[in-house]
Formats: C-alpha cells, sequence, structure tokens
C-alpha cells in the first residue's frame, strides 16, 4: 500500500470511529471536469488525486467550507500535472480552472446511514 493509500485508510478509519453507532457505505470516483461534487451533511468527502492536461498557463482553485487551494502552473509545453493529495471535505467541493483544458477529480465518500 502506498503511503497516500496508508493515509486515506486511516482517515476514512478515524471517521468511521467516530460514528461507529451508525453504518456507512464507501464510494470511490472519477469526475470528469466537476465544477462541484455535493455533498450531502450526512456524507464526508476526501478528494484523493487531481490531474491536469495542460496546455497553458492555469490557476486551478478548490473551495470548500474547510479548505481553500489554489494551483497555479506555468506551462511552456503541454504537459500532464498530476496531485496525489488527500484533502477532508464534510460539506460541498467547488472547482474553477482559468482555461479550457480538461482536469479529473478523484474522491472517496463515506456516507453514513441512520
Amino acid at each position: 500500500m502506498t503511503e497516500q493509500g496508508a493515509l486515506l485508510k486511516l482517515m476514512i478509519e478515524s471517521e468511521i470511529l467516530q460514528k461507529k453507532d451508525l453504518r456507512y457505505v464507501i464510494s470511490n470516483d472519477l469526475h470528469i471536469n466537476p465544477r462541484e461534487i455535493k455533498i450531502s451533511p450526512d456524507e464526508i468527502c476526501f478528494i484523493t488525486f487531481i490531474k491536469i492536461n495542460a496546455t497553458s498557463d492555469f490557476i486551478f482553485n478548490i473551495r470548500s467550507a474547510s479548505e481553500n487551494r489554489t494551483i497555479e502552473k506555468t506551462v511552456t509545453t503541454a504537459f500532464t500535472y498530476e496531485n496525489n493529495i488527500i484533502t477532508r471535505h464534510p460539506g460541498s467541493v467547488k472547482f474553477e480552472m482559468s482555461n479550457t483544458d480538461q482536469y479529473e477529480v478523484s474522491s472517496v465518500i463515506i456516507k453514513f446511514i441512520k
């Protein structure tokens, strides 16, 4: 298991332990050019990977109730930007790309069932 995978596993286990009386469902999704990943109050979202097929300079913003993050790159030749991040979001996550470059966002969502 990679360091990222081990960290994600620990973060998921921590969330489940905090709500140990509830059942849960875990989903892993790949979003193509999302503007928003909608998260309901009974869900937690982990962003686990971002991939941008960069053809020109870009500014990529990630916003949620718990975090604002900006990725800014100057591009001299086309390349694929990849970021193995793990960020926790207790609410919806919004994405903004400054140009028309294609991007992908991977997420793991835990839905707690009452």
